[in-house]
């Protein structure tokens, strides 16, 4: 998810949340999400994961395992 109004992402990630089944497999591209700026795309982003479950871990290992670049925490792009 690249967009960058924070609204547009918190309503993605709650459509997410509510299917979990169909987030699979988007897990990379929601991953950014958990180090967004705004306080409440990260906590959706948090709630999504949770109902993902354990499908969702390989993601955020995959991320922790690449150098961080720029300013920005990993996640956040």
């Amino acid at each position: 998810m690249r967009h960058s109004d924070a609204e547009v992402r918190d309503h993605a990630l709650f459509a997410f949340q509510t299917r979990p089944e169909a987030a699979i497999g988007y897990v990379d591209q929601l991953t950014p999400s958990l180090g967004y700026p705004e306080a409440q795309v990260r906590r959706r982003a948090v709630t999504t994961f949770e109902e993902i479950g354990t499908a969702a871990v390989p993601a955020p290992r995959r991320l922790r395992q690449r150098p961080a670049t720029g300013i920005w925490p990993r996640g956040v792009g």
